[in-house]
C-alpha cells in the first residue's frame, strides 16, 4: 500500500479540472493548472449565451517550496484540458489548451525574465464548441478502434465498457498496452492487437476521468476518479489499487505526476472547492 502526504496547498478561485506538470527537462519543476466557472450574472437568464470564465496558473514547485503561489495567472475562457508537448518546438516547451469557446491555444514557456507563459497560436475549432480534451500525437494516435484501410469503417470497435469511456492512455514502456477508464468505475487493461477482450479490469469505486502513467515507472499509475477521489494503480498482469487519495472536498478531475525519476511527487486538483494539492506518495 501507500501513504500521501499532503506538502501544499492552494485555492483556486474559479473550479479547477487540469494539473500538468511540464515533462522537458529542465522545466519538470514548473506545474499548470487550469480552471473553470460559469459566470454567475448569467443565471436565470435562458435566453441569454453562458459566459465561461478561466484562468491558467503557472506554479514553480521546486525540493524546498514551502507555500504554493502562482507564478503567473493567464485569464481566459473555461478551461477544460490541457497538455504539454513532449519535446521543445523551436526551442520551447509548448503548452496546449483547448477552451469553452471551441479554440485550441498554443503557449510558449519563455525563460528569460523569469518563467512566462505567452500566447503562440490559436485556432477556433468552431462556433458554440465546447472543446473537453485535446492530446499530443506522438506517432501512434492510440484510438479504441481497428481499421482496414481496404474498409471505410472500423473492423474492430470494442463495447465492453459499461458507460462513456473517458480516458486511454498507452504505456509508456511497453508497446500495444494501454489502459481505459470509464464512467462504469473501472479501469482496464487492454493489448491493442486484440481488443475484443481486456486482459484484466478493476473497479476503483468511482467514474474514471483521468488515468497517468508515470513516466518511469510503467507499473504504476495515477487514475482521478470523480466522487471517488484519486487511487495509484499497480498494473502487472492484474490491476491492483494500492492507494487512494481523498484530502479534496469535490470532484476529483486533475492529476499529474512531476517529471522526476527520484521520488513519486503529484499534483491533484478538484473542481467546486477549487483546490490545488501537491503531494508526495510513499511506496511502502
Amino acid at each position: 500500500m501507500s501513504v500521501w502526504r499532503t506538502k501544499l496547498r492552494w485555492e483556486t478561485g474559479y473550479s479547477a479540472d487540469s494539473v500538468e506538470w511540464c515533462p522537458v527537462p529542465p522545466y519538470n519543476n514548473v506545474l499548470v493548472c487550469g480552471t473553470y466557472q460559469l459566470d454567475k450574472k448569467d443565471e436565470g437568464q435562458q435566453d441569454k449565451k453562458q459566459t465561461r470564465r478561466g484562468r491558467i496558473y503557472l506554479f514553480i514547485v521546486n525540493d524546498d517550496t514551502q507555500e504554493l503561489f502562482p507564478a503567473q495567472s493567464i485569464d481566459t475562457a473555461g478551461i477544460l484540458d490541457q497538455k504539454w508537448c513532449n519535446h521543445t518546438i523551436g526551442g520551447y516547451p509548448i503548452l496546449g489548451v483547448v477552451t469553452s469557446e471551441g479554440k485550441i491555444q498554443l503557449y510558449k514557456l519563455y525563460d528569460t525574465d523569469g518563467l512566462q507563459l505567452k500566447l503562440w497560436i490559436e485556432v477556433s475549432i468552431g462556433q458554440d464548441v465546447l472543446a473537453l480534451s485535446l492530446d499530443w500525437s506522438r506517432g501512434d494516435d492510440c484510438i479504441f478502434k481497428a481499421y482496414d484501410l481496404r474498409a471505410p469503417n472500423a473492423v474492430v470497435s470494442n463495447r465492453r465498457h459499461e458507460a462513456g469511456v473517458t480516458a486511454v492512455r498507452s504505456d509508456v514502456v511497453t508497446e500495444h498496452r494501454l489502459l481505459t477508464g470509464s464512467y462504469d468505475e473501472k479501469v482496464r487493461l487492454w493489448d491493442a492487437r486484440n481488443l475484443k477482450c481486456c486482459i484484466t479490469d478493476e473497479n476503483v469505486n468511482g467514474g474514471v476521468w483521468r488515468l497517468k502513467w508515470h513516466p518511469y515507472n510503467n507499473r504504476v499509475v495515477l487514475a482521478a476518479c470523480m466522487y471517488g477521489g484519486f487511487r495509484l494503480l499497480r498494473v502487472d498482469e492484474e490491476i491492483s489499487v494500492i492507494g487512494e487519495y481523498l484530502e479534496h472536498e469535490s470532484i476529483a478531475y486533475g492529476a499529474d505526476w512531476k517529471f522526476e525519476k527520484e521520488s513519486l511527487m503529484v499534483a491533484t486538483c478538484s473542481f467546486y472547492d477549487c483546490k490545488i494539492h501537491v503531494s508526495e506518495i510513499v511506496l511502502q
